[in-house]
This record gives structure tokens, sequence and C-alpha cells, in this order.
């Protein structure tokens, strides 16, 4: 369970920074 959660908030956090980052090349 813990590493089903870890792995998950890694995801979340890796989709974060790719949103950022698309985010930031559009402006």
């Amino acid at each position: 369970l813990t590493d089903k959660l870890g792995l998950k908030s890694k995801l979340d956090l890796a989709r974060f920074c790719v949103e950022n980052g698309y985010y930031n090349s559009s402006i």
C-alpha cells in the first residue's frame, strides 16, 4: 500500500511538473 501511494504521488508530481512545463512554454 505504501509503495502504491508513493508511486501515485510520484506520478502526480511528474504530471504536475509536466503541466507546469507546458504552461511555462506557452507563455
